[in-house]
């Protein structure tokens, strides 16, 4: 009797561990499932803004997962615009993917903003960003302000400010995984829940 207990038990824990995370408590589905970009893989992609604390204190423990996640998944950063300085900020990131800098210099904007000393707290000069970046060895101001200024930034700014809109945030750092579910901290209830909701949206992906 007792094995058939343990047996019964066994069978429905696999049913608890789905039960674990609920939509409208810890994740949200949105209204319309956006289009992704990384083929096969389920899109984990971050929605964030450089001049967020949140999200820089996010930024090393979410580095962290991204090393370790799921092998069907693939991660994929995006600037939120949800005001005029989100949208300069947009442009800084996306000068310096254009710029072939962007692994490079990602973490130290972060840090040149939140981590004293702040040389780019508050800053919304592209001037003064272009001076900094060369000054760390980066490109020349000339350079990246002929990036920050071109239409392909202009372009990818642009479609940030439409798709911010479209996965319907009204804060950051929120993460969307395949273009269909949002999930943040504060949902989740700490980080370690985070990138275990996370995880149980790419497990849902895989299954749906």
């Amino acid at each position: 009797m007792k094995n058939l207990i343990v047996a019964a038990l066994f069978l429905l824990l696999p049913q608890a561990q789905a039960q674990e995370f609920e939509e409208g408590v810890h994740y949200r589905e949105l209204s319309e499932q956006q289009a992704t970009q990384t083929g096969d893989k389920i899109e984990v992609r971050e929605l964030f803004w450089y001049h967020c604390p949140h999200c820089y204190n996010l930024e090393a423990p979410l580095r962290d997962w991204v090393s370790r996640m799921p092998e069907s998944a693939a991660f994929v950063e995006m600037p939120a615009v949800l005001g005029d300085s989100w949208e300069f900020h947009a442009r800084v990131f996306y000068t310096l993917d254009a710029l072939g800098i962007r692994e490079t210099f990602h973490k130290q904007v972060f840090d040149a903003i939140h981590k004293k000393p702040r040389p780019l707290n508050r800053v919304t000069d592209p001037a003064k960003y272009a001076e900094w970046i060369a000054e760390n060895g980066g490109p020349s101001v000339d350079d990246f302000m002929k990036a920050f200024d071109s239409f392909a930034v202009d372009t990818h700014t642009r479609n940030a400010v439409v798709l911010t809109d479209r996965y319907e945030i009204t804060g950051v750092p929120s993460v969307a995984v395949a273009g269909k579910y949002i999930t943040t901290v504060t949902m989740a209830g700490n980080y370690e829940n985070f990138f275990k909701v996370i995880e149980h949206l790419i497990s849902l992906s895989s299954n749906g």
